[in-house]
């Protein structure tokens, strides 16, 4: 039997919010784990969030756009999931 490296987690998409910004963004999670276990089990003080658009918190105005950013965890006011709307 072949050793299976991959470990399959779920995608979920997030708005995040900060001071000054506001993150739209996917992150990935465990299976069956809720998004307050992927932040309190997580010892890594960053989290890395994939698909970024990042927005002024005031204005709304898009600031940048990137495919990948690590975000400390400190600088997180809110998070929620994001719910596709039908």
């Amino acid at each position: 039997m072949a050793y299976n490296s991959h470990i399959t987690k779920d995608t979920i998409g997030v708005e995040i919010r900060t001071t000054n910004e506001r993150i739209e963004g996917k992150i990935f999670k465990m299976p069956k784990n809720r998004m307050l276990d992927y932040l309190n089990q997580m010892e890594e003080s960053f989290i890395p969030v994939t698909e970024v658009s990042v927005y002024d918190a005031a204005s709304g105005k898009l600031l940048f756009e990137s495919e990948f950013i690590a975000l400390n965890k400190k600088h997180i006011i809110f998070i929620s999931d994001q719910v596709e709307s039908a």
